[in-house]
């Protein structure tokens, strides 16, 4: 809600999720602008370790499994491996 769609009530968060053989899946999207998560500030940095934010990402991709991310950064998918 705070970064896809803005805090804007009018648009809506999709959210779904899959038990698969061996496998969790997440699916989340949203209706904002999009982004792109290659360019992104590394939160470890010396210059961006006390900064408030900036983490989602990071943490998505430190604990998942398998991460892809499509339609210019609205959807994002998540597997973990059971």
């Amino acid at each position: 809600m705070v970064h896809g769609n803005q805090l804007d009530e009018s648009k809506q968060i999709h959210l779904s999720c899959k038990a698969l053989a061996g496998l969790i899946e997440f699916e989340i999207s949203d209706e904002g602008c999009g982004f792109d998560p290659v360019d992104l500030p590394d939160p470890t940095s010396d210059d961006r370790i006390f900064v408030e934010g900036g983490r989602g990402v990071f943490l998505m991709k430190q604990l998942a499994d398998e991460i892809q991310f499509c339609d210019e950064g609205r959807t994002v998918h998540l597997r973990w491996k059971i």
